[in-house]
């Protein structure tokens, strides 16, 4: 994944949200504030080390926000994911 200029966006979503939670909601907010921002696009959701959000990392567990945020033992408001289109 090649990272793009697009800015940041903050949104909410329940704490036992999955990635595809997650991902649908940071794409339709992207979409409603950024004009440019194609959402036919295959977009995907992925970590700050530029791995793929399926599973947490180093577990065999399915990812969910609630759980990540127990690993990363930091607050939600400080958990940074990125959305991307594979192999840019």
């Amino acid at each position: 994944m090649r990272p793009v200029h697009g800015g940041r966006q903050v949104i909410s979503v329940r704490r036992t949200a999955d990635a595809n939670t997650v991902l649908a909601t940071a794409v339709d907010k992207f979409k409603a504030h950024d004009k440019a921002f194609d959402a036919s696009r295959p977009w995907r959701l992925y970590y700050p080390d530029g791995f793929l959000v399926h599973q947490l990392p180093e577990s065999p567990e399915t990812f969910s926000l609630q759980s990540y945020k127990d690993q990363l033992m930091r607050d939600y408001q400080r958990i940074v994911l990125f959305v991307g289109c594979p192999g840019k």
